[in-house]
């Protein structure tokens, strides 16, 4: 028997409606099979299908939730300044000292960072 879409709805709210009434109320799938006017195995498809969509969504949704806290993370962590010991290590390694001056915006106004600059600029020339 040849699914008919009888109702009028798409073949995608059709498996979805399938699926939650197979899965969540139990329904046998002869059964709906009769309400939507197909097989027992087009019924069988369909769950089929929901299930691995739905796994899917799951899985991507997990995904952008921890690319969203990794992403935090890193924020809180370089809000809290914890990569300010690192970057001094490599400075001091790699004997690139003053690097740090220019990030530090927070604790010099628009004025001295702009003589800064210029002294920076003077020194290699």
């Amino acid at each position: 028997m040849r699914y008919k879409n009888n109702g009028g709805q798409s073949r995608e709210d059709c498996m979805k409606i399938s699926y939650v009434l197979a899965n969540e109320f139990k329904a046998p799938q002869k059964g709906l099979a009769a309400i939507f006017g197909c097989s027992q195995g087009t019924i069988s498809a369909w769950n089929k299908e929901a299930t691995y969509k739905a796994r899917i969504y799951a899985l991507e949704t997990e995904l952008e939730k921890s690319q969203k806290m990794q992403c935090t993370d890193t924020m809180e962590a370089i809000n809290n300044h914890q990569y300010e010991q690192h970057i001094r290590y490599l400075e001091e390694e790699h004997d690139i000292s003053g690097v740090n001056d220019i990030y530090a915006m927070d604790d010099i106004d628009e004025k001295q960072y702009e003589q800064h600059i210029k002294y920076l600029h003077n020194e290699n020339k």
